[in-house]
């Protein structure tokens, strides 16, 4: 976040910057006459977890959106609903993750992601975590990170656990 102008948004070239610095191995650019930041990557929820390669795609002014290209979660969830996910076909390879509330479907509309913050510390950390309770509610069944699901036809009404 900038902290002289707070209600800044940050560019496409900085979360670009602040994406390459914090994670130099991934792969990262920009697309769409420079409009789109994609960051592909590999995150490890924990020292003993599996190795996953998490996709985000950012357009702006819309929200970025975080995907996990494998290992294909749907297979290792053995044809279970994973919870915290959003709907996508049943052909698709990737997995699109809810890491946070959107503006638009919040009570209060307020905005959990917002442009003025890094990728690289919000998103990215945020799909590491969740990737961590994914890992557990393989073991368990019982989703423990908490938050408002997407419905599972994904109507945009959520729900708390």
């Amino acid at each position: 976040m900038n902290v002289f102008l707070p209600n800044r948004r940050l560019t496409l070239a900085e979360q670009y910057h602040g994406l390459r610095a914090r994670f130099p191995s991934a792969r990262c650019y920009l697309t769409g006459n420079n409009k789109k930041l994609v960051w592909e990557g590999h995150l490890s929820p924990g020292p003993f977890s599996r190795e996953y390669l998490v996709r985000i795609e950012y357009n702006p002014p819309a929200t970025p959106d975080c995907y996990v290209i494998s290992p294909k979660l749907k297979k290792l969830a053995q044809g279970k609903r994973i919870p915290h996910t959003y709907a996508t076909s049943s052909d698709s390879d990737k997995t699109q993750l809810c890491l946070y509330l959107p503006k638009q479907r919040h009570p209060a509309k307020y905005a959990e992601w917002r442009p003025q913050l890094q990728l690289s510390d919000t998103v990215l950390p945020w799909a590491s975590l969740w990737l961590f309770y994914f890992e557990q509610w393989l073991f368990s069944e019982k989703w423990e990170g908490g938050g408002a699901h997407p419905n599972e036809d994904d109507a945009g009404i959520y729900y708390e656990d």
